[in-house]
């Protein structure tokens, strides 16, 4: 496992430490190391359960929420719609660009 500035100890991860702890912050530290090296699926499970039920409100524990599909469609009609409109800013720039160059003053 890699070190960081708090490392867990590689006994606490275990089933019976996990199962009877208490303290969240080594709680989370243990599941977030259990994550980062997901070598242990059961035990990353069993340690997500555990801070589920001494932090409840962790936001370790968040999971991504889908965006229904009217969501969806109304994001990318946005993204279009911006698209276009870079295009079109795009088009006056080089426009007034080739005017610029085209304009040769008289001396």
């Amino acid at each position: 496992f890699a070190m960081s500035i708090n490392p867990i100890e590689e006994w606490k991860l275990d089933f019976e430490y996990v199962k009877k702890c208490t303290d969240k912050i080594e709680l989370r530290k243990i599941v977030k190391k259990l994550r980062a090296e997901p070598f242990y699926p059961e035990l990353t499970k069993a340690a997500e359960e555990r801070l589920a039920a001494v932090d409840p409100k962790s936001k370790l524990l968040a999971k991504p929420v889908e965006a229904s599909e009217e969501e969806k469609q109304k994001a990318i009609g946005e993204l279009d719609a911006w698209i276009f409109q870079q295009q079109q800013k795009d088009e006056r720039i080089t426009k007034r660009a080739k005017a610029n160059q085209a304009y040769v003053p008289s001396s």
